[in-house]
């Protein structure tokens, strides 16, 4: 989704901790601009006075920051006009910005000045294309989505039970508003596929299904009986609301979105990627650009892409002349029996590489079944930006079974991941405009470079240590770079099928990846692209730095001033290089995993020969040549987001966005 998203579970949000000791690589600093933080904070109680579903997920005490009581308990707004009245607060917003003298700023001031004018920026973009923004897809679109924000909406006092009612009271409006856009869209000929329409359809008619034990009834209800404040005429009252919200008004607009969905069915007009629709391809480049947080064009976020592929194959070609790495990595798992167990122990392995963070408390639950949705592994729920202490993951034990991939999957929402990262940035006190927003590609580069980094000290084999980082790699970053391809570039299924033949995969699974990928543009792009991001930084420092190079002190700078654009990112980098006295590498002088290759090299057992990778004579063309790839059709298809759950919110009320 564009201007409505609002990652009000789980935006990077700012807490009043203890300031963290930040090293700063620049010149020497200039004092804070008070007028320009003043503006900011006066911004945010704006921002949260705007809507009260915002306010109550960014803020547990208003008062603290002279809230008043928001205009709108609306869960969310999808008219037609709110894109280009959300792209006109963007606007006001990048001119309010320009107000500002830049130079008067400190430095921490001029991280947060460009941050924000990179997102008014994209986000303006984006809302130019109401178009484009399917909103009933089933893999991004508002069902699920709505579902899933009002069962984790938190009770912290009474009246938070009136208040939830009134929001789910909006929602048969929201969806009827999704329906006009949606019959707008089809008019034009923009619609879902008959195959995206038969998987909504599917997921209405399974909500619709359930009465009793429907999840919004019966969660709600656990929430009443468990809150200590309600007397029993309190608790059969909001039960009997929200039953009867429920099951008379939700169910009904559900179903009547599925009758009218399916009148429109076959009123597409178009085929294949996103670049193949009116505006598409302007479309994707600001999504691109949305979601990534990056100011490279398509050519140089694939280029980036690409190289970290071809390193990687590289890899694999390494790793795979162990003849005992087949038989080894279908056989060794780490050496754990809980979610709790794994977490405590990425936590204990956090000072190998990450600077100190705060001591902070989380809890780590299985999704409830009824709430489980396939294209989610988990989430982790952020905290309102004055009570940092609600750290939630949630994971998804339908999809995450194996031991294997619950290390992987915690590491990217915990330690060092998501939960990590946030409390790290919190410490350092931000202003809350800031912390109630996310670069979502920065956000998911970081947990998936720290998810990739995770398996070296996992306790296996060495080689399948580094098989498994870069088998996640490659396919999270192999499939950021064909959707770039299919639906930035307009490639066709056999210009896909040219793009893994040249690169020695299999060109059999381009069908079944370009269906998988024109159901989901942009989806996986802050995962693959931002992880191809931090990897090329970290290799850049580390060819620049050579012994010098300090792990630790390096991410340090990357967590430095929070999640922001890659190319605020890369100066700080930069300079941190030039504080240490080294050079600047030119792009092409460095690799992105050269570290990692070194550890490939010394795993292998000494004699060993590497196994055919490439196309050679005498492998066929139609067959991968290596045996972590035979699955990868498979694997690319399950990929999920495991990060934080979103939440439409009116883009005109809420100029930041996802």
């Amino acid at each position: 989704m564009t201007s409505l998203f609002k990652k009000a579970l789980a935006v990077l949000l700012s807490a009043a901790l203890l300031p963290a000791q930040m090293t700063v690589y620049a010149e020497e600093e200039t004092k804070d601009n008070p007028d320009f933080d003043t503006y900011m904070t006066e911004a945010f109680v704006e921002l949260m006075e705007t809507d009260y579903l915002t306010m109550h997920y960014d803020v547990r005490d208003p008062a603290r920051y002279g809230i008043a009581e928001p205009e709108s308990f609306d869960f969310a707004e999808a008219s037609w006009d709110s894109y280009a009245e959300a792209a006109e607060d963007y606007e006001e917003s990048i001119a309010e910005l320009k107000e500002f003298d830049y130079d008067s700023l400190s430095l921490r001031q001029k991280h947060d000045y460009d941050t924000l004018m990179t997102i008014y920026r994209n986000g303006a973009e984006i809302n130019r294309y109401p178009l484009l923004d399917s909103v009933f897809n089933p893999y991004s679109g508002v069902l699920d989505s709505f579902v899933t924000n009002m069962t984790e909406f938190a009770f912290r006092e009474k009246r938070d039970f009136a208040d939830y009612l009134k929001v789910l009271a909006t929602i048969p409006d929201f969806l009827e508003e999704c329906l006009e856009l949606t019959r707008k869209q089809s008019a034009e000929g923009v619609f879902l596929t008959d195959t995206l329409l038969d998987e909504t359809k599917a997921w209405i008619a399974d909500f619709c299904a359930k009465t009793d034990d429907n999840e919004l009834i019966r969660i709600f209800e656990g929430h009443v009986d468990e809150f200590e404040g309600l007397s029993d005429a309190e608790r059969r009252d909001y039960k009997a609301q929200n039953r009867a919200l429920v099951l008379n008004e939700i169910i009904p607009a559900l179903q009547h979105v599925s009758d009218e969905l399916e009148k429109l069915r076959g009123t597409n007009k178009y085929e294949g990627g996103t670049a193949n629709y009116p505006d598409g391809e302007a479309y994707y480049t600001a999504l691109a650009k949305y979601k990534t947080g990056s100011d490279e064009s398509l050519e140089e976020m694939m280029e980036i892409c690409r190289n970290y592929i071809d390193e990687t194959l590289d890899m694999i070609i390494m790793l795979y002349s162990d003849p005992h790495l087949s038989s080894l990595y279908d056989t060794e798992t780490v050496d754990f029996s809980s979610p709790e167990e794994i977490l405590e122990f990425h936590r204990a392995h956090l000072s190998d590489e990450y600077p100190d963070g705060p001591d902070v408390n989380y809890v780590c639950s299985y999704l409830d079944p009824t709430l489980i949705n396939d294209a989610v592994n988990a989430y982790y729920l952020t905290p309102p930006v004055d009570d940092p202490t609600d750290n939630v993951i949630r994971v998804n034990g339908e999809s995450v079974q194996e031991i294997n991939d619950l290390y992987d999957t915690l590491a990217h929402e915990g330690f060092p991941g998501h939960c990590y990262q946030v409390t790290w940035y919190l410490n350092t006190n931000p202003n809350p405009l800031r912390a109630a927003n996310s670069v979502v590609g920065y956000a998911e580069g970081w947990a998936m470079y720290t998810q990739f980094n995770s398996w070296l000290y996992s306790g296996l084999s060495k080689s399948v240590a580094l098989m498994h980082a870069a088998e996640l790699g490659l396919n999270y970053v192999l499939s950021a770079y064909m959707d770039m391809g299919i639906n930035g570039l307009g490639w066709s299924v056999d210009d896909l099928r040219q793009e893994l033949k040249d690169m020695g995969l299999n060109p059999a699974i381009a069908p079944d990846q370009y269906d998988f990928l024109i159901s989901r543009p942009g989806m996986l792009l802050p995962y693959g692209y931002g992880l191809a991001t931090m990897m090329r930084l970290r290799g850049k420092a580390s060819t620049a730095l050579g012994d010098d190079f300090d792990a630790k002190e390096f991410n340090e700078v990357l967590l430095t001033y929070g999640d922001r654009p890659f190319s605020i990112v890369e100066d700080d980098v930069d300079a941190y290089i030039l504080s240490k006295g080294a050079d600047l590498p030119e792009e092409g002088e460095y690799e992105y995993l050269n570290e990692y290759m070194t550890e490939a090299i010394a795993s292998v057992p000494s004699g060993s020969s590497a196994l055919p990778f490439v196309q050679q004579s005498g492998i066929p063309e139609e067959t991968i040549s290596a045996p972590v790839f035979y699955g990868l059709t498979a694997l690319l298809a399950a990929i999920a987001a495991v990060a934080v759950i979103q939440i439409w919110k009116d883009g005109k009320k809420n100029p930041f966005g996802e």
